[in-house]
């Protein structure tokens, strides 16, 4: 968002007129080592806040997260969570992650 205006009304409004989202949690601290982006938590749990709302337009949201992350914010620990692969040395597991995101996606988008 570059918008001029207010960030928390601007963030606000966009999630609440989104049906779906994804929030990928971590931020590489080190060799390795991810903790949990602190906007990233805040903006999940408004969107998260959505999911059981009655409202016309369902929202269901897809959250990602490194295997290497610290325990999960007790809000989201009963969601399904899509782990990052990597290989020992770092490297995306990209075929992996795209499968299981492709299933997500597919998930979601047959709930419309």
């Amino acid at each position: 968002m570059d918008q001029p205006g207010n960030i928390n009304r601007q963030l606000l409004e966009a999630i609440a007129s989104a049906r779906y989202g994804i929030c990928y949690f971590s931020q590489k601290v080190g060799d390795g080592a991810y903790i949990d982006n602190v906007n990233v938590v805040f903006e999940a749990g408004m969107f998260h806040g959505r999911v059981d709302e009655i409202t016309p337009v369902p929202a269901s949201w897809v959250p990602i997260r490194e295997q290497q992350s610290p325990d999960l914010p007790f809000d989201f620990a009963q969601e399904r969570i899509l782990w990052v692969e990597r290989t020992r040395t770092g490297k995306l597991r990209t075929k992996s992650f795209a499968t299981a995101m492709r299933r997500n996606l597919d998930a979601l988008l047959a709930t419309a």
